[in-house]
């Protein structure tokens, strides 16, 4: 599906119905041809919609609409077990936090779909301010190891390395990066 031409300040970022989640699946389907078509495995295609959100982590979807196009999409939550198994984070559900003072969010399923050069930027600070909005102090995310693309794409949006993990479920490492969130 071709892009709109209007412009990125047309976007709106909203979150996701439970109805909506097939949409955001079609947009990391898209994404995921993109980066195979590059050499890189990102995410299953199809993309299972019962996937879309990691139970038990306080994830909220959204999705990034060009008038009535899921043009992208990201996920947000509070824990994430799998991929920053050792950081104190949310335990005692959604409103709970660190010991140590981290407030942590946690961005995940961060695609577009073909065609929308600086959504990402868009989506990125918009995924920030819904982190403050929530309280949070951190923004952590993964990639893949061998990208070394996206993890420069990350590291210049001000992402610092935090080192690699390799969760069983993947057959590669993965780079997990933080940002410390500032209010405006």
């Amino acid at each position: 599906m071709a892009p709109s031409s209007r412009s990125l300040d047309l976007i709106r970022i909203r979150p996701a119905a439970s109805d909506q989640l097939r949409l955001v699946a079609a947009v990391l389907e898209d994404a995921s041809e993109r980066l195979r078509e590059m050499g890189w495995e990102q995410w299953p295609v199809p993309f299972p919609v019962d996937k879309v959100l990691f139970p038990d982590s306080g994830a909220v979807c959204y999705l990034a609409w060009d008038g009535d196009l899921a043009a992208g999409t990201f996920t947000l939550q509070r824990r994430d077990p799998v991929f920053w198994p050792a950081a104190v984070e949310a335990t005692g559900g959604i409103s709970a936090w660190g010991a140590d003072g981290t407030r942590p969010v946690y961005l995940h399923r961060f695609a577009t779909r073909t065609g929308y050069r600086g959504l990402g930027g868009l989506m990125l600070r918009e995924a920030e301010t819904i982190a403050l909005d929530w309280g949070a102090n951190l923004m952590r995310l993964d990639c893949v190891a061998a990208d070394a693309r996206i993890r420069r794409y990350y590291e210049d949006a001000g992402f610092e390395y935090r080192g690699d993990i390799q969760p069983a479920h993947l057959t590669f490492p993965a780079s997990r990066y933080e940002k410390r969130l500032r209010e405006s």
